[in-house]
């Protein structure tokens, strides 16, 4: 069974850069701007709806991340999309399309 290559760190980064900077422009809460929510690795455990994304937010999240993560990862599958309940559902079915 062949073992699968890690992602190169640039390009996790990257992704995870997208990932966190899509869910702050679809909360409307300035997560950036706070000290316990200015990175995705203190934001990952919220759900959705607890940074008040709606599902319009959720919609526009999508679009930005699956028009941006070329060439680090495909897009995210609308149906893999809608099952995303937590920041990290979002970003493990974008980390699960990387090239």
């Amino acid at each position: 069974m062949a073992t699968a290559n890690p992602l190169p760190h640039d390009q996790k980064q990257r992704i995870e850069t997208l990932v966190y900077y899509s869910v702050d422009k679809a909360s409307p809460y300035a997560l950036a701007y706070g000290a316990t929510t200015d990175s995705l690795e203190k934001i990952v455990k919220f759900k959705l709806t607890e940074l008040a994304i709606t599902s319009q937010g959720a919609s526009i999240m999508w679009l930005w991340i699956n028009a941006h993560c070329h060439p680090d990862a495909a897009p995210v599958a609308p149906d893999v999309a809608m099952k995303c309940k937590t920041v990290a559902d979002v970003n493990n079915a974008v980390m699960a399309n990387a090239r």
